[in-house]
């Protein structure tokens, strides 16, 4: 499944996408190593469209603090929702935690970059999930079972304020994370609108 990324402006999203973190402009889609992604104007539903917004599309990185300084040495900005500082830890997330670090994307859509400790380490770009965020994960779970998916963990995260429940799910090898994380203030709306066949 490839994302698709709703903008006011697709070649400016474009151009955002590739001066800042290297993606190239291939068969219609943009990609960045094995991640791909659909850009369309606010309106337009390309064929096939598969309609699920999501919150943030995350990309594996082997080494999340050169990619940060490389990334940010363009000009892309962190994220000040998600890490205004830089990089954070998630020592829960599979067998030695998780490094990542947010940037904004075109129309401030977030996009993550993720490395996953203790993983041998990527030659390339490639996916890692698919940031779902919605108020209730058992609705989250309810509002997929129409396609096939299956569970590869899950968790419940006590730091920070109130708990937050994460689950991933495989989905034609596209992973999904979703969470019941509330949304920042800032933000009321995404641009990540949903997918369509890859």
């Amino acid at each position: 499944m490839i994302p698709v990324l709703s903008v006011k402006d697709p070649a400016t999203a474009g151009l955002i996408l590739k001066t800042l973190f290297g993606f190239e402009h291939s068969d219609d889609v943009w990609r960045l190593g094995e991640q791909a992604v659909k850009i369309v104007a606010h309106g337009n539903v390309p064929d096939d469209f598969i309609a699920l917004p999501f919150d943030h599309l995350a990309i594996a990185v082997s080494d999340i603090d050169t990619h940060a300084g490389h990334f940010k040495s363009k000009g892309a900005e962190l994220s000040k929702d998600f890490t205004p500082d830089g990089p954070r830890e998630i020592a829960e997330f599979w067998e030695q935690g998780v490094r990542y670090v947010f940037f904004n994307g075109p129309d401030n859509a977030p996009i993550e970059f993720c490395e996953i400790k203790g993983r041998p380490h990527l030659k390339q770009f490639a996916h890692s999930h698919i940031g779902v965020r919605r108020p209730s994960l058992t609705d989250a779970m309810d509002e997929i079972s129409e396609f096939d998916t299956k569970l590869i963990a899950s968790y419940r995260l006590e730091g920070g304020g109130a708990p937050v429940n994460v689950a991933f799910v495989d989905w034609e090898n596209v992973v999904l994370e979703f969470f019941d994380e509330p949304p920042p203030a800032s933000r009321n709306e995404t641009a990540w609108i949903g997918f369509i066949p890859s």
